[in-house]
């Protein structure tokens, strides 16, 4: 059985004062005044019999198929990670500027998305450079109560109740990541 590698990485990925916000309603021209939080991009690589993974989370509302792309051709340059094994997902903040074409939720700020694919690029870089031994646990369960369909908001719409959870530990068992999927659309 081959070892276990991972590596996990964070930068920041937080726009300019003055981008447009996507909001949480339709509305236009609401820019960003100040920082409360800064937006991350976190990465996860797990490396296994000489096969890399990446997994990237960042928080936007969105990332286009342009910028996978180019963050897919990127790290198969190098790090040399096949793009079929690169995943990028995002938190889907309101907070935060829009980077994919909503209309009416605030104008793309194109400076601004142009330079995600290096800066996403290069945090799983960095998280190549961090490979070390891991372990891996995966667990699951079902949480009733939280996730509703707000178009059949008289409860009778389809939701998925599941929760599943990967932890990557450090062969010590000290935390070094910890994914989770839920399917929901977060609007907090």
């Amino acid at each position: 059985m081959s070892e276990l590698l991972a590596g996990v990485a964070r930068t920041d990925i937080t726009p300019p004062i003055g981008v447009e916000l996507c909001g949480y309603g339709p509305f236009l021209g609401r820019a960003a005044t100040g920082v409360h939080d800064p937006l991350r991009c976190r990465a996860l690589v797990l490396e296994s019999g000489g096969e890399r993974l990446a997994i990237v989370s960042c928080d936007l509302v969105g990332v286009p198929q342009a910028t996978t792309d180019a963050v897919r051709a990127a790290v198969r340059a190098s790090p040399g990670i096949p793009a079929d094994h690169v995943l990028i997902t995002c938190t889907h903040t309101h907070s935060g500027p829009n980077t994919v074409h909503l209309i009416g939720w605030g104008e793309p700020d194109e400076t601004y998305r142009a330079t995600l694919p290096e800066r996403i690029a290069a945090t799983i870089g960095d998280a190549v450079g961090a490979l070390r031994p891991a372990r891996l646990a995966v667990g699951r369960t079902v949480i009733e109560g939280i996730a509703r369909n707000r178009v059949h908001t008289d409860g009778t719409g389809l939701i998925d109740p599941e929760l599943i959870v990967l932890r990557v530990t450090d062969t010590d068992g000290r935390p070094r990541a910890v994914l989770f999927q839920f399917g929901a659309h977060p609007v907090v």
